[in-house]
């Protein structure tokens, strides 16, 4: 597991030094004074399981360590925005409702306890959760399970470890 600085030659991000690394089996974690949106999503699109500013202080640091050390990523809040944000073709473009619905569902332990909690039907949820699924599927990124669908979610900044722990 690696903690890396992007810019080990001050001006210029080393993108290529970061892919080498990932290429080579280890796990990284990318902290850095970049806070652009683009950069952040480039070093997750590279294979680092976390991008952290360094304006997110240590907690967040010991966070992505931990997750990373367990081969998982972790979303800060910095990567949780640019993610959201990010307009890449293979991220599908969901509504703040069908975010909401999801978030809802991976902290429940049923759908029957989500459309309580959004006064919604089980129904409309399972419908909220099949549009997600097949928006998934047309940008090539299926999410057959829960599990992916979480897995995707991860990725995407939608919901963070610590949402998913009750933290």
């Amino acid at each position: 597991m690696i903690v890396f600085d992007l810019e080990l030659v001050p001006g210029n991000p080393d993108f290529g030094e970061l892919r080498r690394l990932v290429d080579s089996g280890r796990r990284v974690v990318v902290y850095s004074q970049h806070v652009d949106n683009a950069t952040a999503v480039k070093c997750v699109q590279l294979g680092a399981l976390a991008y952290l500013t360094k304006r997110e202080g240590p907690e967040h640091l010991v966070a992505a360590v931990r997750a990373a050390a367990q081969g998982m990523s972790y979303t800060a809040p910095s990567l949780s925005g640019a993610l959201v944000s990010d307009e890449s073709v293979d991220r599908p473009k969901l509504s703040p409702r069908e975010m909401e619905v999801l978030r809802a569902w991976f902290a429940s332990s049923s759908k029957e306890l989500v459309a309580a909690k959004l006064h919604i039907t089980v129904k409309t949820v399972d419908t909220y959760i099949a549009r997600v699924r097949v928006k998934y599927a047309d940008v090539g990124r299926a999410a057959r399970t829960k599990s992916e669908l979480v897995s995707r979610a991860l990725d995407d900044g939608i919901i963070t470890l610590a949402e998913l722990n009750g933290s």
